[in-house]
Order: structure tokens, then C-alpha cells, then sequence
């Protein structure tokens, strides 16, 4: 038994006497003239790179390989983080990708998502007029720069008025009667897509709209 005298058949104390008259061995805790003076069992040794639930309680040898932890602390204390790098950016691609959803959920009466989405595609095709017509730049998991501003092409609808801004600045004809007009999403929000979306209805995300149609235009 565990913790017990090897030559004890009943593992009790470590001294045995012979009991009067008995032939057998007796436990010293039996006689009662003498005190009951019992050695503790010795503790079974445990390797130091063992798990502490390991071979406290067992006599047997622990051959169990030392367990490595799944992460470790940095020296903040902190789990590290995996970050993912940013996909490939690929604002042509993006454009149509949102214009298709956009149709078909229309197509199923989701005005509030469809009209999102319509917006998300004209972002997107003014960004890839900006960094594949105009000299502008891809900042991957940001907002494309241009070398001659300081400005960063964020959402709509402010970045109709900085495009167009940058469009009277370099002459180009090419997208200036497209961009130099009213600016049908300057009621478009990107947080829009945090709400209930029951503003929006027929005359806003209808297929007639005109931010449906400029989005449709410029991709």
C-alpha cells in the first residue's frame, strides 16, 4: 500500500513487536503499556521538471516527459497576439465584388444592405481611379496617400469632394465630368452599417437612385 512499511503486510507503523504468545507480528500500537511511536513513511521523490499534480501521492517512479506550456508570457505579462498581415489590396476587385452583392440583394428587396454595399463599391472604384490613374498610393490595412497632398482617401462622402479636389488640381478631363458634379453619396455613412437601416427605402436604394447608378458608372 502507498506510504506504508515494506515489511508490513498492513503498511502501518514502521516498528512491529511480537505480540505474548501470539507467533505473529503485532503493531506496537497494540501493546498498551507502551507508547505508540510510528516513523512516517518516507516521501517518494519527484523530479523536479515533473507536473506538480505528479507523484505526490504515488510511490512509483514518474517517467512522464516534462510538460512544455502551449504559450508563454512576454515580459509584459501579456499572451502574445497574432496579427494577421493585411490581404492583397485590389480596389477593381473589391468594386465589382460589392456592386454584384449589392444587385442581388436588391434584387431581393435588402435595400438597407444593398445601398451599403452600392456605396462600398463606388469607394472602392474612386480608389482604384486614385492610386491607377492618378499616381496615388496603396497603403496596405489604410487609406491609399498620393505623393503631392497630405491627405489620406478615406470613406465617402468625403472622399468624393478630396478627389475631385485632386482632379481640378491635375487637369484630368478623363474623370472630371464623372466627379465635378453633385456628389450623389453625400448622405452615404460608413457606420450606417451599425444601424437598423429602416431610413433607407425605394427612393434612396432603388435601382434608379442615383448613388446605384454612379456606383454602377464608375465600376
Amino acid at each position: 500500500m502507498r506510504g506504508g512499511n515494506p515489511a508490513s503486510p498492513t503498511g502501518g507503523c514502521a516498528a512491529e513487536v511480537a505480540g505474548p504468545g501470539s507467533g505473529t507480528g503485532a503493531r506496537q500500537g497494540d501493546d498498551p503499556a507502551r507508547p505508540t511511536t510510528c516513523r512516517p513513511a518516507s516521501k517518494p521523490a519527484v523530479r523536479a521538471d515533473a507536473p506538480p499534480w505528479r507523484g505526490v501521492r504515488s510511490s512509483h517512479r514518474d517517467t512522464s516527459p516534462a510538460v512544455e506550456p502551449v504559450r508563454s508570457f512576454d515580459p509584459a505579462g501579456r499572451y502574445p497576439t497574432p496579427v494577421p498581415s493585411p490581404p492583397d489590396t485590389n480596389y477593381v476587385a473589391a468594386a465589382q465584388r460589392h456592386l454584384a452583392d449589392a444587385d442581388f440583394l436588391h434584387s431581393y428587396q435588402r435595400l438597407a444592405s444593398a445601398d451599403h454595399l452600392a456605396g462600398l463599391a463606388a469607394e472602392c472604384a474612386l480608389k482604384a481611379i486614385l492610386v491607377g490613374y492618378l499616381g496615388g498610393t496603396v497603403n496596405p490595412g489604410g487609406a491609399p496617400t498620393h505623393p503631392d497632398t497630405a491627405v489620406r482617401y478615406g470613406h465617402l462622402p468625403k472622399l468624393w469632394t478630396q478627389l475631385s479636389a485632386l482632379i481640378e488640381g491635375q487637369a484630368s478631363a478623363q474623370f472630371a465630368e464623372s466627379l465635378l458634379g453633385s456628389n450623389p453619396f453625400q448622405f452615404w455613412q460608413i457606420d450606417e452599417r451599425y444601424c437598423a437601416g429602416d431610413h433607407i427605402d425605394t427612393t434612396r436604394g432603388g435601382p434608379s437612385s442615383a448613388r446605384r447608378e454612379a456606383a454602377d458608372r464608375h465600376v
